[in-house]
């Protein structure tokens, strides 16, 4: 089964529940997250073992899907 790749943009408190949501779907694979505010994605990005961006350039990463 091929990983579907995708981002989450929005890295507030409800944040968390799409990132664990993802967890329970094999089929996804979570790559990047992006927020207007750099710092909630570096710290997302940390915490989650995945790239911070900025939302234009998580909207236009070709692996991203």
């Amino acid at each position: 089964m091929k990983k579907v790749k995708i981002g989450v943009i929005g890295c507030g408190n409800i944040s968390n529940a799409y990132f664990t949501a993802a967890e329970k779907f094999e089929i996804l694979e979570v790559k990047a997250c992006a927020d207007i505010n750099p710092e909630a994605a570096e710290a997302k990005a940390t915490e989650h073992g995945i790239k911070a961006m900025t939302v234009d350039k998580l909207m236009a990463d070709k692996d991203i899907e």
